[in-house]
């Protein structure tokens, strides 16, 4: 039997990206990062399926998935969609 507590262990290496970035995330806030364009086994582009941005990884990070995944999971994790920027504007009081 497998220890419940490690459970992100049987957890695949996309599924893991997906975890991290939705960290902190409200649950109706329901916003994935969503790999579109791979070089072999390299993710390349990736674009939020919350809104449809696009995040490309840096030709220098290229050659090494592990940077590459890195490169992705921050800036979507850095980014903000326009709801969230809506939802968060401060009202104006006349």
């Amino acid at each position: 039997m497998k220890d419940p507590v490690r459970w992100w262990e049987d957890v695949s290496e996309y599924e893991q990206l997906n975890l991290e970035c939705l960290a902190g995330e409200a649950v109706s806030q329901r916003r994935n990062l969503k790999v579109t364009k791979w070089m072999g086994t390299v993710p390349a582009v990736a674009v939020c399926t919350a809104c449809a941005r696009e995040f490309k990884v840096p030709l220098c990070q290229l050659s090494r998935a592990s940077e590459a995944q890195e490169s992705l999971r921050i800036q979507f994790a850095e980014h903000k969609c326009p709801s969230q920027d809506e939802n968060e504007a401060p009202s104006e009081t006349r």
